[in-house]
């Protein structure tokens, strides 16, 4: 039989909470990135979501990676990521790439939010 070569390979399809999403300080909120496995390697236990860079502040500190749904190759799922907003007003992002097996793939995704300065007190 012919051997298949396994390609990594992954393509974004859609997101919640767009560039510039305002949120007040200290909200939590989970940012969903749906992506399609364009390869012929099943998402497994192996692949996951490594934080690149930035510097939204995760919800739980101890995880720069993240599990992704076990997904067939041409299926589609949603990766998520929880994140807390944090208290100083100003933009923040955070970056992700997917990753099998400690080899990363596919388009870099991200995160970005601006925080809005708590109401001033009359």
């Amino acid at each position: 039989g012919t051997s298949v070569m396994p390609m990594l390979s992954a393509a974004f399809v859609d997101e919640n909470l767009p560039d510039g999403t305002h949120l007040q300080p200290g909200t939590k909120f989970i940012k969903h990135w749906r992506m399609k496995n364009t390869g012929n390697v099943k998402w497994s236990a192996d692949t996951k979501l490594k934080f690149m860079w930035g510097n939204l502040t995760l919800a739980s500190t101890e995880k720069k990676d993240v599990l992704v749904p076990c997904l067939k190759a041409g299926h589609v799922g949603v990766v998520s990521v929880e994140f807390i907003a944090p208290a100083l007003e100003g933009t923040y992002t955070s970056h992700w790439r997917l990753s099998h097996k400690g080899q990363q793939f596919g388009p870099r995704v991200w995160c970005s939010i601006i925080v809005d300065p708590f109401p001033s007190e009359e």
